[in-house]
Parts: structure tokens; C-alpha cells; sequence
């Protein structure tokens, strides 16, 4: 299973071609963590699943040279929460990467690249309307927020339903 890394290169294909219309095109991943026996920490197996779609249509998801229509990743014990925020951190390395390799033309295209998620507790958290008390969950908040707010005009986060979510990920 491929793992996405910051060093990691993008090749072009995985760059939206520009659009010649004139609405903002709209780049989405969407993401999901869980784990499996959640409370049980000697069975737990977590996961994280990851899909993209530009202007509403899917596209592949290119990580270490390999193409994915939805990209997974499996996390060594770690919780629920741990897991959706693990991969919300390595779908932001994604889009920043993906940012690093257009024109400015396509820059401008753009528009915004939304994260959405059916985590309510990482949508909270990170726009501000909680607080991250958790000691096990503070550090990926931090390095989330850290990259998140490093394009505020370009990365939203928007909550969806989880039955939409299972219709894109499948799980």
C-alpha cells in the first residue's frame, strides 16, 4: 500500500486541465478515518480512505507514481479520531502538492479546493467551534491546522452527510 509523503512528486497528469468556462472550477477530496474495534486498543485496525473529484466529476489520485480512484491507507492503532485526522493531514500534503505543480493560469482556474469529510469533531475543531482537548489528538490538530491555514483563500472544510460519504468511498 502506497503511502503519501511530502517529498513525494506529482506527476502532471494528476494537475486539472484548465477549464475555459467562466464559474471557479471546484477540486474536492473527500476523506474518511475509522478504526475497527475502536475501543479495544491490542485488535484495533485503523484506516484512511481518500477520493478527489473536479468540478464533479472523479479523477485519479496519483501517489508514488501509481494512479488510484480512491486511495487508502492503513494506520497502525490508533482510534477513530486519530485516523480521520491522520488522513485529512495527508490530504492536505496532496492538495499542497498538486497546488506546487500548476501554472499560474491553472492557479487561477482554481478556485477552491474543499476537504469534506463526515467527522463533525474534525470540522469543529478545526474551524474553531471546539476546542482540541484530547492530549492524543492535540499534536494532529496542530500540524493540521498548520498546513490548512497555510492557503486560507484557496482549502475550505465542509462536513457531508456519512451516507454520502459511503457512496464515495464505500465504506
Amino acid at each position: 500500500m502506497a503511502v503519501l509523503k511530502p517529498g513525494n512528486e506529482l506527476p502532471n497528469d494528476t494537475i486539472p486541465k484548465v477549464t475555459k468556462r467562466k464559474e471557479t472550477a471546484m477540486y474536492e477530496i473527500i476523506h474518511d478515518g475509522g478504526a475497527l474495534s475502536n475501543q479495544d486498543s491490542a485488535n484495533r485496525r485503523a484506516y484512511g480512505s481518500m477520493a478527489a473529484r473536479y468540478n464533479g466529476k472523479p479523477v485519479e489520485i496519483t501517489v508514488d507514481m501509481k494512479k488510484y480512484r480512491q486511495f487508502q491507507v492503513r494506520f497502525t492503532d490508533e482510534t477513530n479520531n486519530q485516523a480521520e485526522y491522520k488522513i485529512f493531514i495527508l490530504a492536505l500534503i496532496y492538495a499542497i502538492q498538486l497546488l506546487g505543480r500548476m501554472t499560474s493560469e491553472q492557479l487561477n482556474q482554481m478556485g477552491k479546493i474543499r476537504f469534506r469529510t463526515d467527522s463533525k469533531l474534525l470540522v469543529d475543531q478545526m474551524t474553531g467551534k471546539a476546542r482540541c482537548k484530547s492530549p492524543a489528538l492535540k499534536e494532529l490538530h496542530d500540524q493540521a491546522r498548520a498546513l490548512f491555514t497555510l492557503f486560507p483563500d484557496v482549502f475550505e472544510l465542509e462536513w457531508m452527510d456519512n451516507r454520502e460519504v459511503k457512496a464515495i468511498l464505500g465504506h
